[in-house]
């Protein structure tokens, strides 16, 4: 295995949708499951990668969420419930990162045409939504190394809404 001596930017995406079930009738198993993706895996990427990103004279942490972590629907039961909890690692990571040159942000894309939104919203036209290639240029931006936003939660849809004036 190659080692590296750095790392500049770190996109923690490993994420789950999960069961759509109500919370008291859903599946623990699944439940354990979406958060040892969504938020454990990120965590222990996050954790190994670290180093790596202390070397940088720039690293930049980008986490994924979705805006059910703080504005839950019915049947998103672990999925909500592990973004917020990562929405809390991301802002803790953020806390420890001050005085750091590493910047640490959320993302919450939105309803984005993805395979994982079709499967959330089955009879959503999915011509109606964005496309990960129309919010791509935000992580380019939060990657940067001139990027100065730090500990931030960045909604996609408002990011969308501030270029296009």
């Amino acid at each position: 295995m190659r080692s590296f001596a750095r790392l500049d930017v770190f996109v923690a995406n490993g994420a789950s949708l999960g069961a759509r079930q109500p919370v008291i009738k859903y599946p623990l198993d699944v439940w354990r499951q979406t958060f040892q993706i969504n938020v454990h895996a990120n965590l222990q990427l996050l954790q190994g990668l670290d180093p790596l990103l202390r070397k940088s004279d720039a690293g930049r942490v980008i986490f994924l969420s979705a805006a059910v972590a703080t504005n839950a629907k019915v049947g998103t039961g672990s999925y909500a419930a592990s973004k917020a909890a990562l929405e809390a690692v991301a802002r803790i990571y953020g806390i420890e990162g001050k005085g750091t040159p590493i910047k640490i942000n959320t993302v919450s894309p939105g309803a984005t045409r993805t395979e994982m939104r079709a499967r959330a919203a089955p009879d959503e036209d999915p011509m109606t939504l964005k496309t990960p290639d129309d919010i791509a240029p935000l992580f380019v931006e939060l990657a940067l190394p001139s990027c100065q936003r730090h500990d931030e939660w960045i909604g996609a849809d408002d990011w969308l809404k501030t270029r296009t004036r």
